[in-house]
């Protein structure tokens, strides 16, 4: 696991499967986050040219509306097609 910035990840919203952030459980992550909770690392695909999020778009949304500056993450290499197919699988 690994801390980045939150600036240094990409969110490709094509790598996003669902519509929209449902900011019902936005909400939720950021009263958990307040209160404590650890939540699992998002999961970031290491490409040739950037840092892709496939996994964890409401909880860097969370961490973002909470004013964190970084997440935990699990880094991958891997390329954009595997970040894609990793996305839809985790959201499935």
């Amino acid at each position: 696991m690994t801390v980045i910035p939150l600036g240094q990840i990409t969110l490709d919203p094509e790598l996003q499967p669902r519509a929209k952030i449902d900011l019902k459980v936005l909400e939720n992550y950021m009263q958990l986050m307040v209160d404590g909770v650890e939540f699992p690392p998002v999961v970031v695909f290491r490409t040739d040219m950037e840092l892709l999020l496939a996994d964890g778009f409401h909880r860097w949304h969370a961490h973002k509306a909470l004013g964190l500056d970084a997440i935990d993450t699990s880094i991958v290499d891997g390329s954009r097609n595997d970040a894609l197919m990793y996305s839809l699988s985790a959201n499935a």
